[in-house]
């Protein structure tokens, strides 16, 4: 294989994965890990941040197997739609991420669509407020 190459990247729900393009769009290599997915209480929905990161890097590791990795041109990254994964003061993981499939924000959603802050939400993002994305999360966390 000769780059310049594309490598694309998914950090999913239930799997990580790496894609190695070459410039014309043909898929040269390939590599997935599924996620642990914590769930500490019912509802709940979390990752080990340091576990996901080790993933992630054996997946690219494993996908650019055999390619200097100066001839990625380019790389593309895609994640789930939203979550809440904090970071100390110290630049470490705060605790675990909590993956958007979590519903501890849904009481924050129910208060804010009785107050009509969901609908100004939408207004001025296009997106529908669910309980797991990072304003309620942080908001949650906030209050707990």
């Amino acid at each position: 294989m000769g780059g310049p190459y594309l490598l694309g990247i998914d950090k999913g729900t239930s799997v990580t994965k790496a894609v190695l393009f070459d410039l014309e769009g043909n898929e040269l290599a390939q590599a997935q890990a599924p996620i642990n997915n914590l769930a500490p209480r019912p509802g709940w929905q979390e990752e080990d941040p340091q576990e996901s990161w080790d993933t992630l890097k054996r997946v690219i590791r494993q996908a650019l197997e055999g390619v200097d990795g100066r001839e990625v041109a380019a790389i593309g990254a895609a994640g789930y739609m939203g979550a809440c994964w904090t970071i100390g003061h110290d630049g470490r993981e705060a605790r675990n991420g909590i993956v958007w499939t979590d519903q501890r924000g849904a009481s924050m959603v129910k208060r804010w669509r009785e107050e009509g802050v969901t609908e100004r939400f939408f207004d001025l993002s296009g997106n529908a407020m669910v309980a797991g994305l990072t304003l309620p999360l942080v908001a949650w966390l906030k209050a707990n």
